[in-house]
């Protein structure tokens, strides 16, 4: 039997994708710290600029492991981390994981954290897909802020309403729930635009265009209901706005393991509560899911994630092109798309 773990106390981890709260509640920490401790012990650092280089790196693990002269309580505000999680396109693979070394070197030093230091981490909308991430949900006391989607369709039912057929609610929600950072300014740019025109889904797909992995989700809801010219159109629509294709790829391959994570459960038939343990998923993304793969075998779904590894191997090799733009790229998905499982249609 594993021992539970104890989350260090010191170590603070805030994470999710609600901005304002997650902000606020920074600010609690820091002016709380202030007024208890002086405000010349609250410190601030940005991730990016601390994982930049081994130097940069080593420099803040020192600081954070020694002790505070005459042990002096310290507050330490770590922004944007993990900084790899954030705006690396362009980087190079060598680089991109020469920076994840440091963030990881970052995090065994906060797991041997002096008591009079606590240290705030800030996670704004994280990869739950990375290590990094697990260890710090396990390991530190966290502290999540999540914009739920009831709050959004409350809003859009209430602010919209009678701008939108009643059928397509359900698409708006989503469309928005994907942007929930922009909510208000999404919200008062379609209440402008109803004020002249007939708001309809396409009107808010071109005005507010969907989060990436959203997209994603409503492009493969389309593949596996059998309208796989209008899954065609949505990704044609993504890579046009600028949707970098590696990127677009991996978010379907991600999307479609946790499709076969969910499948798998499902035929296993195991309960609500040994899944949400065991995927780490929230119950409304499960149920979602759910929907999505009933009418799916695992074989399928095998299927379709074989092939876009393929698509993979032949856009890093370069024998196909996924730059920006690129028509070789749209066409392949198109053809994958086109070639999906007969039951991944059903």
């Amino acid at each position: 039997m594993t021992s539970k773990i104890t989350p260090k106390e010191n170590v603070v981890f805030l994470t999710g994708d609600d901005r304002a709260r997650i902000l606020q509640r920074r600010r609690w920490w820091e002016e709380a710290f202030s007024k208890k401790h002086g405000a010349m012990n609250v410190e601030q650092y940005d991730a990016k600029e601390v994982t930049a280089e081994d130097a940069k790196t080593a420099a803040f693990t020192t600081d954070l492991l020694t002790p505070s002269l005459f042990a002096e309580k310290r507050l330490l505000i770590l922004r944007s981390f993990p900084a790899s999680s954030e705006g690396t396109s362009k980087s190079t693979t060598e680089q991109k994981e020469a920076q994840t070394k440091r963030e990881e070197r970052i995090v065994e030093a906060l797991l041997q954290l002096p008591p009079e230091l606590v240290v705030v981490v800030v996670s704004l909308k994280p990869d739950k897909r990375r290590t990094l991430y697990k260890t710090m949900h396990k390991q530190f006391r966290t502290e999540e802020y999540w914009m739920q989607e009831v709050d959004v369709h409350a809003q859009v039912t209430m602010e919209l309403a009678g701008l939108l057929a009643p059928a397509d609610v359900p698409y708006v929600v989503q469309v928005l729930s994907s942007r929930r950072e922009s909510l208000a300014q999404d919200m008062q740019m379609l209440r402008q635009y109803a004020a002249e025109e007939q708001l309809t889904r396409e009107v808010v797909d071109a005005l507010c265009p969907m989060a990436l992995e959203e997209d994603v989700f409503e492009t493969l809801r389309l593949v596996f209901s059998g309208e796989k010219k209008t899954s065609i159109q949505r990704i044609e629509r993504a890579l046009m706005r600028g949707a970098e294709p590696l990127k677009l790829l991996g978010a379907f391959v991600w999307q479609l393991e946790q499709c076969m994570l969910v499948r798998t459960v499902l035929d296993a038939k195991l309960g609500q509560k040994v899944v949400e343990s065991t995927l780490g998923m929230k119950p409304y993304a499960f149920q979602k899911t759910s929907a999505l793969v009933r009418h799916l075998r695992r074989e399928d779904l095998g299927y379709m994630i074989h092939a876009l590894a393929t698509l993979d191997r032949k856009a890093k090799s370069g024998v196909l092109d996924a730059t920006k733009g690129s028509n070789d790229f749209a066409q392949a998905l198109s053809v994958w798309i086109t070639r999906a499982p007969a039951g991944a249609s059903s």
